[in-house]
């Protein structure tokens, strides 16, 4: 789940940026303030109004409390406000993963907080990985590798291996972005080849490569998908 802090310091389940086409507003939400922030209204796929209103955080911490993992993603830039706010909810440290780039001073905040949540790195180099492994006192369970080629080094299954061994799982993002592969998240591994081409090119090599966690836009095809490559139906 993407994270947007707005004007006067509330957290949305929401990816500012895209407000033209989910809000039908060009202001960021980070510019405005809650209340007016709850008056708007999501864009349904007929471009009409869906009577759907941005989510606050705090209403999906409240509802998930049975267990669920979750992302919190692109937060970084107000740790310690998710901070002050996840700590009311002290389920998260169970459910909750966060993630950041690397840098200095997300890995200190994390090293600093006494409440060790499950920390996702984002890397897009072996320096990153290395950086992230090494950094005492965060409680690393994963990390997202970024690779724009088939020759980028976190694509190759070595990284992945090594990555793995360390004691980290390896996520890779699967929702298509941009229309060639430059630039792709995981060098053209994506879910329109998955849908298009047959998911065993895409997911299915993903798999292979030892990602054990794939973020799609098509969890219910995924799913059927996974039970099928180990055996399940």
């Amino acid at each position: 789940m993407r994270r947007a802090l707005s004007a006067d310091g509330v957290f949305y389940a929401f990816h500012d940026g895209t407000e033209p086409i989910n809000l039908g507003r060009e202001e960021n939400l980070t510019t405005l303030p809650s209340q007016e922030i709850d008056r708007l209204v999501c864009i349904n796929s007929a471009y009409g109004p869906s009577g759907v209103h941005v989510e606050k955080l705090e209403d999906v911490l409240q509802a998930f409390t049975h267990g669920e993992l979750f992302n919190i993603d692109r937060a970084w830039e107000h740790l310690p406000q998710l901070d002050a706010l996840l700590a009311r909810y002290p389920h998260v440290l169970g459910q909750a993963l966060v993630k950041t780039p690397v840098r200095e001073e997300y890995l200190e905040f994390f090293r600093r907080c006494p409440r060790k949540y499950m920390y996702m790195a984002i890397v897009r180099t072996e320096e990153e990985v290395r950086q992230a492994l090494g950094y005492p006192g965060v409680n690393l369970v994963g990390m997202e590798f970024q690779a724009s080629t088939p020759q980028d080094s976190l694509y190759q299954d070595e990284a992945i291996r090594s990555a793995q061994e360390a004691g980290a799982f390896v996520w890779a993002n699967a929702i298509k972005l941009w229309p060639t592969e430059v630039g792709s998240l995981f060098a053209g591994l994506d879910d329109d080849a998955a849908l298009a081409g047959g998911p065993d090119g895409s997911w299915g090599e993903m798999m292979r490569k030892g990602v054990r966690v794939i973020q799609t836009d098509w969890p219910w095809q995924l799913s059927r998908y996974r039970a099928r490559y180990f055996g399940k139906a």
